[in-house]
């Protein structure tokens, strides 16, 4: 596996967090400091990592297909058979969505609510095996079941992190985790690069 974060992407979401910050203190009268401004390009850079290691669907991509009339956009394979043997790409899954487990109650508070950061996790996973129908990529069930697992045990290691700092985590009022993520994939969709 071969991940490559060009720097025109990164341009493009360093530019785009610029932006919405700056329109985010200006209508929300938010104000983040510079630990809260780093702690969310981190969380940027984790999905837009994780989008790119998913290797998620371009515009370029449904173009091309769709150029013949005689194809089908959706490309992928869909396996709805739940966990009939191990893989190591379960492993791998679990590790992936960790540290959004982490990242997302350490950053917002409203998501240290155990149901709130699996319902996240549990979506974003749904969303990449959905955009991978598009890409000639498998979308799978246990990729979904593993990615949520990996959301789990990374929200109890936060926990842990938690109780171990005595709960002194940040009360700082950020926009919603959601907001960036949509961001990052339509930004991923609209200007990856191969």
């Amino acid at each position: 596996m071969h991940i490559s974060i060009s720097y025109y992407n990164l341009t493009i979401i360093t530019i785009t967090f610029i932006l919405l910050q700056v329109i985010l203190n200006k209508k929300k009268n938010i104000n983040y400091n510079l630990t809260t401004t780093i702690k969310l390009y981190i969380f940027i850079i984790y999905i837009l990592l994780l989008l790119e290691v998913t290797d998620i669907s371009k515009l370029n991509d449904i173009i091309y297909v769709t150029k013949d009339l005689k194809q089908s956009p959706f490309q992928g394979e869909i396996n709805l058979i739940i966990l009939n043997r191990y893989r190591y790409d379960y492993l791998l899954n679990i590790l992936l969505f960790i540290p959004l487990g982490v990242l997302t109650p350490y950053i917002w508070k409203e998501y240290r609510k155990f149901y709130k950061t699996i319902i996240l996790g549990l979506l974003l996973s749904i969303s990449i095996e959905i955009i991978q129908l598009f890409n000639y990529r498998s979308t799978d069930i246990n990729d979904i079941i593993t990615n949520t697992i990996g959301t789990l045990i990374g929200y109890l290691l936060f926990k842990i992190i938690s109780i171990i700092r005595n709960n002194k985590l940040s009360k700082d009022k950020i926009i919603s985790p959601t907001i960036y993520i949509i961001i990052v994939i339509i930004i991923m969709f609209l200007f990856k690069n191969n």
